[in-house]
């Protein structure tokens, strides 16, 4: 290849990358030649912001810190920096915009966050547009170190913790015991050995627990006894038997729950006085009667079984008497059975008709006697005036 080809192949590699890094610059570096609108914007502080630091809306870069000055001799303390900020585009901010100097990342630097607002409103004309600095992760941490109090309370921290550490170095306490102590190193061994051996009798089966958790049987019976207890549930829901019927029948809650406030009646009746039972409860002189007739029926008890205190005392205690009784009582059974057989006049009396129908003659006939008699006494007196007269 002759000279004038590789000086025409440089050059054109020089242009190329010169037209690259033109695009660059003017990619990165929002650099125009265009003139681009700009706001003014003050704050009481700054920050570390720099002149060309971008500016974001809404997380969208939108430009960027195009100057940074400070106002030496501003009414408003809030106004003492002052800063141009370039946009690409016109912004229109509402009246609840906000403007807040961040930071760009936990490494340092500065960027502008915009929101533009959401307010029908747009911002006045005659107000100047305020941005607030937002302090950084490591700026809060280090204004956190920076509290006296806080410092104190490490300082206290600190000194609790080389306590504790020295406690740990003797016999204080449990966990410096545990550390130090053979004793109680001896105990937590043993605890954990026999913690080991039941783990192991579990394993083995030789306990209920150990049985229920590894035996397939025991499993299915507990498996079983948990679907026998989910169906009572659920008849208890759907309202079958008594209990299901106490939960969850309406109307016999509603009787259960009158019951209720009927006995709460009574009671409070029966705190009042009324009813015998309040009486009982507050009329003293009814409750020396009730308590002179217990008296009573304990004596008359006391007397049934004395034969010596009366004819019931003397049937329930006296074998002669008892066994007279007894006899007694068998011969009117007898009695009843006679009759019952229809034998001896009263048993014919009693069963036979006809011989009742005699009997009812009889006795018509007698009463129309005795009314004969009755009618004919006063002539017989008549008579018997009148022949004495003579």
């Amino acid at each position: 290849m002759n000279k004038a080809k590789q000086d025409s192949l440089l050059g054109v590699v020089f242009f190329v990358g010169l037209a690259l890094l033109l695009w660059a610059t003017y990619a990165l570096t929002d650099l125009s030649f265009e003139e681009k609108p700009t706001i003014e914007v003050f704050c009481d502080n700054a920050g570390t912001l720099r002149q060309g630091d971008p500016v974001f809306v809404l997380g969208n870069r939108m430009g960027q810190v195009q100057k940074i000055d400070y106002v030496p001799n501003a009414s408003d303390p809030n106004s003492r920096m002052k800063l141009i900020l370039e946009l690409k585009s016109d912004l229109v901010l509402a009246r609840d915009a906000k403007i807040d100097i961040t930071a760009a990342n936990l490494l340092g630097g500065k960027v502008i966050e915009i929101d533009p607002g959401i307010a029908a409103e747009v911002w006045p004309a005659n107000l100047p547009y305020q941005a607030k600095l937002k302090a950084s992760g490591l700026d809060a941490i280090g204004e956190l170190l920076d509290d006296p109090k806080l410092q104190d309370d490490f300082k206290e921290t600190v000194a609790g913790i080389r306590t504790a550490v020295d406690k740990l170095n003797t016999t204080d306490g449990t966990l410096g015991l545990l550390i130090n102590s053979d004793g109680l190193y001896n105990e937590f061994n043993a605890a954990v050995a026999s913690a080991r051996k039941s783990l192991e009798e579990l394993e083995k089966q030789q306990s209920p627990l150990g049985r229920l958790i590894y035996s397939d049987e025991d499993g299915q019976k507990l498996s079983d006894a948990i679907t026998r207890i989910e169906s009572v549930a659920t008849k208890i829901d759907e309202g079958e038997g008594l209990v299901g019927r106490i939960i969850n029948d309406v109307e016999l809650g509603n009787d259960a729950k009158q019951l209720v406030t009927d006995v709460k009646d009574i009671v409070a009746d029966a705190k009042a006085g009324k009813g015998t039972i309040g009486a009982l409860l507050r009329d003293d002189g009814l409750a020396d009667k009730v308590e002179k007739m217990i008296d009573g029926f304990s004596e008359f008890a006391t007397n049934a079984t004395d034969p010596e205190a009366g004819l019931v005392g003397a049937l329930v205690s006296d074998p002669t008497l008892r066994e007279k009784g007894s006899k007694f009582i068998s011969d009117l059974e007898a009695i009843g059975d006679e009759l019952r057989n229809g034998k001896g006049t009263l048993a014919r009396l009693i069963n036979d008709e006809d011989m009742g129908e005699q009997l009812n003659r009889i006795l018509n006939q007698v009463s129309r006697a005795i009314e004969d008699a009755r009618e004919a006494a006063p002539i017989g007196t008549f008579f018997q005036v009148l022949s004495g007269a003579f």
